[in-house]
């Protein structure tokens, strides 16, 4: 399918493929990783690691405050820019659920009615005061074309919540906040990588914060299983019962085997005589990560860290388009890219936060 049109820059923000080329590059740097991914660390390293990472922290699927606070520290956000989006997510969270409990409750709407009134305006009042500091960092992006898309959105959402205080805010909002920190995040990148004299930075002591280290390992890891198995490692964790899924997430990740769940799994083979778990156990051990890669492991990538982003606007076809414009070589559409999406990736969880 020859590329004859951008329509999906009609849909989204026209500059988005310039981060997800930024995220290909940092994939390809990843699977070209000596020993085909097998890291080795210094021993201070190893000792900070031992020390602090938890497995369930690791892969909760879930973006944390002090994720957002070591983005700022080395320097990808300015100051108070990453908790801006908690702040942002909360009121929204917290003024649909207020609006909820109105709805459940109408009699208590209809004798409290001025107080409920005056509460729902002053929650929509601050999430107006949030967004338009929002509005703000859009100045950070760089292509105009794209500034003007997020303003417009958000001028748009500000505009109907003041036209109505119960009017339900939809998901599209929130992901378009996560889209323009991706944005600024991915520039930041991708400014910093063209720089020639790149500050010596003693990154390591931000590492001390164990949920910080749990998020980065967490995200590197599951990156690995994306590329040699299409597959995350939330998903081969919910299916540790499954012995395939067990040998994978152990080929990525050897800390898994203090997990006590496998475990579990260990005792029992051993209390059975099961040689042939033990035998492909040790298999899985002794693999490198990434000796095998899979097909369209970097389509498969990229759709599943984008696609709740702002991909999901699109539809197969643009999305087949959107890919091609970024370089990848996705699944022949429509058929093959169909049942690729279908298998793989329509179904996947919207980020979520504590």
């Amino acid at each position: 399918m020859k590329n004859a049109n951008n329509s999906w820059k009609e849909k989204i923000d026209p500059a988005f493929d310039k981060p997800v080329k930024t995220y290909i590059n940092f994939l390809r740097l990843i699977g070209n990783l000596p020993n085909d991914g097998q890291l080795s660390f210094d021993d201070d390293f190893k000792k900070l690691i031992n020390k602090n990472i938890n497995i369930l922290e690791c892969y909760d699927n879930k973006i944390k405050k002090e994720m957002a606070q070591f983005i700022e520290n080395i320097g990808l956000t300015g100051k108070h820019e990453g908790m801006l989006l908690f702040k942002i997510i909360n009121s929204i969270e917290y003024y649909n659920n207020f609006l909820k409990f109105m709805q459940k409750h109408n009699i208590i709407r209809n004798i409290f009615k001025f107080f409920v009134n005056v509460f729902i305006n002053c929650l929509g009042i601050r999430i107006q005061f949030q967004m338009k500091a929002l509005i703000k960092l859009t100045e950070k992006i760089p292509e105009r074309e794209s500034l003007q898309y997020y303003k417009e959105k958000f001028n748009h959402f500000i505009k109907e919540l003041q036209k109505n205080p119960f009017y339900k805010i939809q998901n599209e909002y929130l992901l378009l906040t996560f889209a323009l920190y991706i944005r600024i995040i991915f520039a930041k990148v991708e400014e910093l990588d063209k720089t020639t004299e790149k500050e010596e930075k003693k990154e390591t002591e931000y590492l001390n914060d164990p949920v910080v280290l749990n998020q980065i390992f967490g995200f590197f890891y599951s990156i690995m299983s994306q590329i040699a198995h299409q597959k995350t490692m939330n998903e081969l964790i919910e299916n540790i019962d499954d012995n395939n899924s067990l040998h994978k997430a152990v080929t990525i990740d050897k800390g898994l085997l203090q997990y006590k769940p496998i475990q579990e799994r260990i005792r029992k083979a051993k209390i059975s005589g099961d040689k042939r778990f033990f035998k492909e156990l040790g298999r899985s051990i002794a693999k490198s990560p990434l000796q095998k890669v899979g097909l369209h492991s970097k389509t498969y990538a990229v759709l599943t860290f984008f696609i709740n982003i702002e991909l999901y606007k699109l539809t197969n076809e643009e999305l087949h388009l959107f890919l091609e414009d970024c370089g990848l070589t996705p699944p022949a559409y429509p058929d093959g890219f169909n049942k690729f999406l279908q298998r793989h990736i329509r179904n996947k969880q919207i980020f979520t936060t504590t």
